[in-house]
Parts: C-alpha cells; structure tokens; sequence
C-alpha cells in the first residue's frame, strides 16, 4: 500500500491550524493509529472537512493512492452499517409478523404497513438503497394486494358457491364495486385462472 502523511506532518499540521483540544477529542480515533502504528483507520469527506479543515484537499494531492484507501462514504462507515443491521433486523420481524397476521388480506403490503409495525418511518425504509432491495419482493403492487384478496375470498367459499360471478366473488372479498369496474379485466382473469385450477 502506498505511504501516507508522516506522525511529524500530522502534528505540524494540527500546530499550524491552531486545533483546540475539544474540536480534535472526536478525531483522536484516526490519529493515533497514524501516530503510533503508521496505519489509518476509515474515515469521511465531511469528518475531514469538520475536524481538520484543509486536511482533504492536502492529502488528495500528496497522498492520493494511499487517502483513497481510506476514505469511505459516511454511509459505509461503521455506525452507519450497525444502524442499517439494526433497521434490517426491525423490518424481518415487521415481515414475519404480517405475514403471519395477514391470513386475511386486509390491507396492502407497503412500505407504509411495513414502516408501521416495524416502528419506523416510511423514508427509513424507502432512503436505504439495502433495505429497498431486500423488500423488493415483498412490497404488493394494488395488483398482487387485490390477487391475494380474491383468492382468500374464493378459497373460503363454500364448493357449491365457487360458480359465482367475478363481481360476486369480489363482492365477496369487500373489493368496491368502483374498483370493481377500474380492474375488471384483471379480476374476471383472476377468477377464471380459480376456477380452472378447481376443475382440474
């Protein structure tokens, strides 16, 4: 790997800034592997710039090779993967407990739904790149939602009345009958799909 700044370049530095103690106490961490073990733990644009105004730009000119190695954005960096771990964590139990109480389809499964049983905010979950990706399959589109409606209503009917109309059967799923006519292709497919597969 290459070199990086010298323990001698970091202290003049930090006299030729004039730091105070209290605004350098949260850079500590990234200092004292430099100084005493000539290695340099992950760090952010925006630390930089905070603790060490200058820092940035000095190193990206002299030290390059070695600064990029280090250099991470804020979202990789370790509180942020703990905070992410712990959100992903909240959204697996949320999953597994809709999942489990959603036997009858009375509500869409959203990222709304899904922020309030978790106990998070909506944005938590639809600003996090891992987490949208892991509810890729399971967020329902008003489709899947009103599928799984009609085949719970269809299912819980009785043989003799499974030769009902479409209408009904969506009446039978409390599917308004203004949604009704919005998808009615949709849904008439959706019950000849049902009914084929019970006469086979």
């Amino acid at each position: 790997m290459a070199s990086g700044p010298s323990p001698e370049y970091v202290v003049s530095f930090l006299l030729s800034r004039n730091v105070q103690a209290i605004y350098l106490i949260p850079f500590l961490v990234y200092l004292i592997p430099l100084l005493f073990f000539n290695s340099w733990v992950v760090t952010t644009f925006t630390l930089l710039q905070e603790k060490l105004p200058g820092a940035y730009d000095y190193l990206g000119d002299n030290h390059p090779k070695w600064f990029r190695a280090y250099l991470v954005n804020q979202w990789d960096t370790e509180p942020y993967r703990r905070k992410r771990e712990e959100l992903l964590l909240k959204v697996k139990m949320a999953i597994e407990t809709i999942l489990m109480e959603e036997i009858h389809p009375n509500r869409q499964i959203s990222y709304s739904y899904i922020a309030d049983v978790a106990d998070v905010t909506r944005d938590d979950l639809r600003s996090n790149k891992h987490i949208r990706k892991f509810l890729a399959d399971v967020i329902e589109s008003k489709e899947d939602w009103h599928r799984r409606r009609i085949v719970y209503a269809y299912k819980n009917l009785p043989i003799e009345s499974r030769n009902l109309s479409a209408f009904e059967i969506c009446r039978k799923a409390s599917i308004w009958e203004e949604t009704y006519k919005k998808y009615r292709d949709f849904f008439e497919e959706v019950v000849r799909e049902l009914k084929a597969d019970t006469i086979k």
